[in-house]
């Protein structure tokens, strides 16, 4: 059986139990976008053990982005994103490592939390039905008829906990090893300073991912912590993404895999979203359709129009519907829109500010969550609908 630490200080070969540490800034960046010290993000209520409906929740930046990541000691190894904003190429890294390792910690709580993971007894929580599916997929569908034997169904049910757990530490060790890699290279890759308003990559040659970055000279209002799975011709993949905002502008940065970052289609589709400031405000739109890890100033979404605000809490249900670096149709900051395009003068039509696009009825929607979880379980079989379980297409 697998344990999954959650309580540990992820910095290399420190064994220090963790605290509640921020992946973005609280005071230096959150700050800026809160009111009264609240953001809002998307957080589903629960309403049956299957099912749950979309709702926006106000949050306290002491909150926002923590989780348990380091110790008091090595949490201060972050000081330097804590007092200024980033100003070189050392500190895209270590902002990256940062990010990767709150996210994992979330990752390895939600799959304890879903799959009962660190659990002896969980496997008794299996369903029947699971256990027909798994063996009748492993090949094993003639054991099918001897289900009656509780002995026979009690082997399957720990072996599928066992493949589960095994499957999970497997997905997590990728993380892990991409951010162990970013603090080994982080004194050792040559250092430069991040430019305002210029699209720069970073890699290595055994990084396995390529990182881009581009630093705004305004601000939006939102902060991005978060990761997104896909498949890329059949293969799953996972991306990246931050977004840091400052009192009057943002770090933007992406971890894609090297199979999609030297894919012509995706690097002149990413490239073209920084070729000016509107792209860039549709660019993190579309980071936030299609993941859940975002917290975003309170009046961004209490000055919408209800049919506006209802329109987007439904959709933010079923980010599996979109693709990952695809223009979203619905706009979020359209006061900020308004403002760059005056600034630069960019034609910007009122109509598409105001466009709330046709979607499919509520529960077809559901219906496609559900498949897209199932299709996200390390096992293949779903267990509970979890939202932060979807996958986004690629």
């Amino acid at each position: 059986m697998v344990i999954f630490n959650t309580q540990t200080c992820r910095y290399p070969n420190c064994f220090d139990e963790n605290i509640n540490s921020h992946a973005i800034s609280r005071r230096f960046s959150l700050e800026t976008i809160a009111e009264d010290y609240h953001l809002f993000h998307f957080k589903p209520r629960q309403i049956s053990r299957y099912e749950k409906k979309p709702y926006f929740k106000k949050i306290g930046t002491s909150k926002a982005t923590a989780q348990g990541g380091f110790c008091e000691t090595h949490d201060s190894f972050f000081k330097r994103l804590d007092t200024d904003e980033i100003h070189t190429t050392r500190e895209i890294l270590l902002q990256a490592y940062r990010s990767l390792c709150i996210i994992n910690n979330e990752e390895k709580k939600a799959a304890i939390s879903i799959y009962g993971l660190n659990s002896p007894d969980a496997y008794d929580k299996i369903r029947i039905e699971e256990v027909v599916a798994f063996l009748d997929k492993s090949g094993h569908s003639n054991l099918i008829e001897k289900l009656y034997d509780d002995r026979i169904v009690t082997i399957v049910k720990k072996k599928i906990q066992f493949l589960r757990s095994e499957s999970v530490d497997r997905d997590l060790r990728e993380i892990e090893k991409l951010s162990d890699y970013l603090i080994r290279i982080l004194d050792f890759i040559e250092m430069h300073d991040v430019p305002t308003c210029e699209f720069r990559t970073l890699t290595t040659k055994n990084m396995g991912y390529r990182i881009f970055y581009y630093k705004t000279n305004f601000k939006i209002p939102v902060s991005i912590n978060a990761m997104t799975r896909g498949c890329f011709f059949g293969e799953k993949i996972k991306t990246f993404s931050i977004v840091v905002p400052y009192k009057e502008s943002n770090v933007i940065i992406g971890i894609i895999p090297n199979k999609i970052g030297y894919a012509q289609f995706y690097e002149d589709k990413i490239e073209d979203y920084f070729s000016n400031r509107l792209n860039v405000i549709t660019f993190v739109e579309s980071l936030m359709s299609t993941c859940d890890g975002w917290f975003i100033k309170p009046s961004i979404i209490d000055n919408m129009s209800d049919e506006k605000k209802e329109f987007f809490m439904q959709d933010c249900m079923f980010y599996n519907e979109r693709k990952l670096y695809a223009e979203y149709d619905f706009s979020i900051f359209d006061d900020l829109k308004e403002k760059i395009c005056t600034e630069d003068g960019i034609d910007l039509p009122t109509a598409k500010l105001a466009n709330i696009p046709l979607r499919e009825d509520y529960e077809l929607r559901y219906a496609a969550m559900l498949k897209s979880i199932l299709a996200s379980d390390p096992l293949g079989e779903v267990k509970s609908a979890e939202p932060g379980s979807k996958s986004a297409k690629f």
